[in-house]
């Protein structure tokens, strides 16, 4: 339980009813539960890590780069920072049809250029 509050930095908050909680602190006790005390399989992660401020999101991704030992994430985001450097493999989408699945670099830039 305390690696759980600690992680998700909501120690004096911990005491408040959740549907008191912001839509950040429910996202940050959640992550902290799905990865500190379940240890799972797999993880599907998505953008909602961007609502968490950029100290804890920094935390976040340095914790899912550990997870990745031990657990298959599927990382979903438009963000390709952080796709290059937590990725291994990438599976781009483009209305619901797959446009490419296989090398980071790659996909990147087939996405950027899907963009402009």
């Amino acid at each position: 339980m305390n690696d759980i509050i600690d992680f998700s930095e909501l120690d004096e908050f911990i005491d408040t009813p959740v549907q008191y909680y912001s839509s950040g602190m429910r996202v940050r006790l959640g992550f902290s539960l799905a990865t500190s005390i379940l240890k799972p399989d797999f993880l599907i992660i998505d953008e909602v890590l961007a609502v968490g401020d950029a100290h804890f999101r920094s935390k976040c991704y340095n914790h899912l780069g550990k997870l990745t030992k031990d657990t298959a994430v599927i990382f979903v985001s438009h963000h390709m920072d952080y796709v290059a450097n937590l990725c291994d493999r990438c599976l781009l989408l483009d209305r619901g049809k797959a446009t490419h699945l296989g090398n980071v670099s790659e996909g990147i830039e087939k996405y950027m250029a899907s963009n402009q």
